[in-house]
């Protein structure tokens, strides 16, 4: 039975991921003490150089 819920979960995610090509564990993110300003500080500097690199192509 748990063996089958996580394949249902896995499925679920990585469905996400190919529609939306990221993921979210809103839970972890709501919940987790990793979340301070260096994080967002960096997870910004990593979005403008993805952007950066698409204007360039």
């Amino acid at each position: 039975m748990r063996a089958t819920q996580f394949r249902q979960w896995a499925t679920k995610v990585l469905r996400n991921f190919a529609q939306k090509g990221y993921v979210i564990d809103r839970q972890r993110m709501e919940n987790g003490t990793f979340l301070n300003e260096d994080y967002f500080e960096q997870l910004l500097a990593e979005i403008r150089e993805i952007w950066l690199s698409e204007r360039r192509s």
